[in-house]
């Protein structure tokens, strides 16, 4: 039987459409508030807009103009629809993951505007567990059934039990989802926020996860919430892009600029779907948009691997999750420096009024981090 029903999958990482906790009233959100997306707009198309069946990211902020927190706290992460909406007009995203650690740390009201502004420009939200069956959807695309699955399986600061998405620390409940929608369906996509932040490798225990949640019936692993890119697995023929890194996001260290979209071409060859990445690097610049560009480090055989090649390499960098517990405290040692260095610089854009706020709340994440590492 000839190749038929070719399905073009596009996806791409963290989605920060407001300002963050160190460039309040400058950052994305200000930005988009000022000057719109005219300026971006054709950088983004050639990224974004290719004819493809299926647009995928994980949206990293709240969008509502409400929110529980006071303070410098409600500025942060928090999306005005007003604004936002210009983005999803010009990009027609079909789902965002909406299961993370910052999507709802402006409350449960702020949340539920968020899903509702969602549907309204029709992007599904993936990972919710209020508002309707929100953990998965199911969509018909050239005859196949595609599966949307999302979960969180990452600490967070922000909200306390029971959770209002979708969360596993364990990874019992994402299995049992996996199995469960995998028999409604001919093509499965999980979508998880999971690792850990600012590693260019996922850890060992990681990798042996994914390859349980591919045995079970998952064909595409998307994840998010290392802020960084790392490799891509080809496993059983099948994908998982342990981090898909930011993409529209503003952070001051240059591997979270790095960035690109992951396309999978699914094809049915003798009855059976194949499934075809390639990567299309791009790099974020000014304002936190993302350009393309002609970085080749996304096509060489470091990114595109097999499961042999990717524990070996694991091996053999990091030798044992001490020394990858210790790379990663040195990696958010030097993101710290560079947030310090980059506050400064930009101190004279921000309302005199916040500084004393943006320090203490710097503090005391410092703090946090601290007691974590020990």
């Amino acid at each position: 039987m000839g190749k038929i029903n070719r399905i073009k999958i596009r996806a791409v990482g963290d989605i920060l459409l407001a300002d963050g906790y160190f460039d309040i009233g400058y950052g994305i959100g200000s930005y988009l508030k000022r000057n719109g997306l005219a300026n971006h707009v054709a950088e983004l198309e050639k990224l974004l807009l290719d004819d493809c069946d299926l647009l995928l990211g994980n949206l990293e902020c709240t969008i509502a103009r409400e929110t529980k927190l006071r303070g410098l706290r409600s500025r942060e992460f928090l999306g005005d629809p007003r604004f936002v909406k210009r983005f999803f007009e010009h990009f027609s995203f079909n789902a965002l993951l909406v299961a993370n650690n910052h999507v709802g740390q402006h409350g449960e009201r702020a949340y539920i505007k968020t899903l509702h502004f969602l549907k309204s420009m029709g992007i599904w939200p993936i990972g919710a567990k209020i508002f309707g069956d929100n953990l998965f959807k199911i969509l018909e695309i050239k005859g196949k059934k595609i599966g949307i699955c999302g979960f969180s399986m990452v600490e967070d600061e922000h909200n306390k039990d029971p959770y209002f998405y979708a969360r596993d620390l364990d990874g019992r409940e994402v299995l049992e989802a996996v199995k469960k929608i995998k028999k409604k369906c001919d093509v499965l996509i999980l979508m998880l926020h999971w690792g850990w932040e600012f590693m260019d490798f996922p850890h060992i225990e990681q990798m042996k996860f994914a390859h349980k949640l591919i045995d079970e019936g998952a064909d595409i692993v998307l994840g998010s919430h290392p802020h960084v890119l790392q490799p891509v697995e080809i496993y059983q023929k099948k994908i998982i892009a342990y981090s898909l890194g930011n993409f529209v996001f503003n952070m001051p260290w240059e591997k979270t600029k790095r960035t690109g979209v992951l396309e999978i071409i699914c094809e049915e060859n003798g009855g059976r779907i194949e499934y075809h990445p390639k990567f299309i690097p791009a790099y974020i610049h000014d304002y936190g948009f993302p350009k393309t560009s002609d970085d080749n480090f996304c096509g060489s055989n470091s990114f595109f691997l097999t499961g042999h090649d990717i524990q070996d390499i694991f091996i053999s960098r990091f030798g044992s999750n001490d020394s990858y517990l210790q790379q990663y405290v040195k990696n958010m040692k030097i993101l710290r420096k560079k947030r310090v260095n980059e506050f400064i610089k930009n101190i004279h854009r921000m309302e005199i009024k916040w500084i004393p706020q943006i320090i203490y709340e710097a503090l005391k994440r410092r703090l946090s981090f601290l007691l974590k590492s020990e």
